[in-house]
């Protein structure tokens, strides 16, 4: 053969190889690049992030309350029999519980004053002609600081609710009762607020001043007893709803139990308030 002839056949295959070579790598280019870019994260709308203390009440990691209560006295001990002797010291009563109690409220032993304890703030109020008002540390109570009835449990996380409108006790007592359903708690209910308030009545029980000691009706006691209140008060509401306590946790005209400790340290027993509409209510995160 005519070795010219193979030559030329020979850059006729490199002329048409080097294409398909040159194709066959930017194809193999374009694939490697596309299996390492980066996905583009998803759109999230920031109204569906919750806020950091959202995703604290709503989604605790421990269990938000489990509905077990210590209980120390009963009302119908008082009312009905005029006991009104301490049934615990503050110490023994917060070791009984496993978990640290962070709410509760309850009377000075002698029936000489008001307890009412949030988170690890315990306002004390002492009754008398000039009643005394101090704030102290549930660990830092001393075993002379005793009680005629106390009423306190553990929650561990909360979760808020909004009041739909303008709130007096029994309006409360209403919105909490449907609460409890929907969320099919039986027993006692522990709540809080805290923010404004108006037309605010509340006492600091005294049983020095009664006339005959032990003796007297609620009625009577909150005529004998320091009064204190007003319009547009600052503070924090610690209450106990329940239908299932009537004369141990609550008397027999009402099914919720509160105190407030107001922004100037004064606390006491509630007889009376209202609530603005679209105050956030706290509940155990169930």
């Amino acid at each position: 053969s005519n070795p010219r002839n193979g030559e030329i056949m020979k850059q006729h295959m490199k002329q048409k190889t080097l294409p398909v070579l040159i194709l066959l790598l930017i194809l193999f280019s374009l694939v490697a690049c596309e299996s390492q870019a980066p996905e583009e994260p998803e759109e999230v709308d920031p109204e569906e992030v919750p806020s950091e203390t959202e995703a604290r009440e709503t989604e605790p990691d421990e269990p938000g309350w489990t509905g077990e209560w210590e209980i120390s006295g009963a009302l119908r001990e008082v009312n009905l029999h005029g006991r009104l002797e301490a049934t615990t010291d503050l110490p023994e009563f917060f070791a009984r519980s496993a978990a640290p109690i962070n709410h509760g409220l309850g009377s000075i032993g002698g029936l000489n004053g008001e307890y009412t304890l949030w988170d690890d703030t315990l306002a004390v109020a002492r009754g008398g002609e000039e009643p005394e008002f101090s704030i102290h540390k549930p660990r830092e109570v001393s075993d002379e600081m005793e009680a005629t009835f106390l009423f306190g449990t553990h929650v561990g996380a909360w979760t808020s609710v909004q009041t739909p409108q303008d709130f007096d006790m029994d309006g409360l007592s209403d919105f909490l009762t449907e609460k409890a359903s929907t969320h099919g708690v039986d027993g006692a209910l522990p709540f809080r607020i805290e923010g404004s308030f108006s037309d605010v009545g509340a006492h600091v029980v005294d049983s020095d001043a009664l006339p005959d000691e032990g003796g007297a009706s609620c009625e009577e006691r909150k005529d004998y007893a320091y009064q204190f209140g007003g319009e547009d008060l600052s503070g924090r509401l610690v209450g106990i709803f329940t239908q299932s306590h009537t004369s141990v946790i609550v008397d027999h005209t009402t099914f919720i139990h509160a105190h407030i400790i107001l922004d100037d340290d004064r606390s006491g027993h509630v007889d009376h308030l209202t609530i603005p509409a679209g105050t956030t209510v706290k509940l155990p995160a169930l």
